[in-house]
């Protein structure tokens, strides 16, 4: 059970407890009435006092689990980037078999484990998770496209020679590396109703920025037409 699922069991179940106190009560013996209602409601009580127990144990055992799952999804998207450039500053990746097969491993086990926080984790959980794939995805995007950002040359794979030599990357690697800093199908762009003319026409941002209003006026007509109209008015 998720999360999210524990939640609504548990705000279902309080429901449930309390409607059915207010059906019985109505059929209690009237002849100790009060007596019958005070053991009743104790009885409810004790009952209700130890599901919630139980529940906060569960809730709180799968709270952990996805911390740790999202925990370990986030470190391996580290542990992959770390690998891939030794840790170091670099303009291209390192032309090593070992280090982007480690690499490669790193990614595939983040995409199961998140895999399985689909499953089990709170929707906000998953988010961030999600935020840092993005941000590793760049990071890994802006590595790979290279220095003239037309992608790496055939030489960033092999030694160059005809003979197939053992340092050579691996395909598997590469598949799983190149997939990975594709944008996702389906996914949508947060920026994509962003109403930028609006943001711009609203705040004060150009007043400050003379070449970025320049830059806008100049490039796309929509800008060029909308603080033409606010001159002419």
């Amino acid at each position: 059970m998720s999360y999210d699922s524990l939640n609504k069991f548990l705000l279902g179940f309080i429901f449930g407890m309390i409607w059915l106190s207010i059906i019985i009560l109505p059929f209690l013996d009237g002849s100790n009435s009060v007596a019958n209602i005070i053991q009743s409601i104790g009885a409810l009580s004790t009952g209700f006092s130890a599901f919630i127990a139980l529940i906060a144990f569960l809730w709180n055992i799968q709270k952990s689990r996805i911390k740790s799952l999202s925990d370990d999804a986030i470190l391996n998207l580290e542990r992959a980037y770390e690998v891939f450039t030794k840790g170091s500053t670099l303009d291209e990746p390192i032309k090593d078999r070992l280090i982007w097969l480690t690499a490669a491993r790193h990614l595939k086990e983040y995409e199961n484990i998140k895999k399985e926080l689909v499953t089990s984790s709170s929707e906000t959980q998953f988010r961030i998770v999600l935020s840092h794939e993005e941000y590793w995805r760049s990071k890994f995007y802006e590595l790979l496209k290279g220095k003239n950002g037309c992608g790496l040359s055939e030489y960033a794979y092999h030694d160059g020679t005809l003979k197939i030599d053992s340092n050579q990357i691996a395909p598997s690697s590469l598949a799983v590396i190149y997939s990975f800093i594709e944008w996702p199908e389906g996914k949508e762009d947060p920026l994509a109703n962003v109403d930028h003319l609006k943001i711009f026409k609203e705040s004060k941002i150009l007043l400050k920025n003379r070449g970025l209003e320049k830059y806008l006026t100049t490039r796309f007509k929509s800008y060029k037409n909308a603080f033409s109209e606010e001159i002419d008015t």
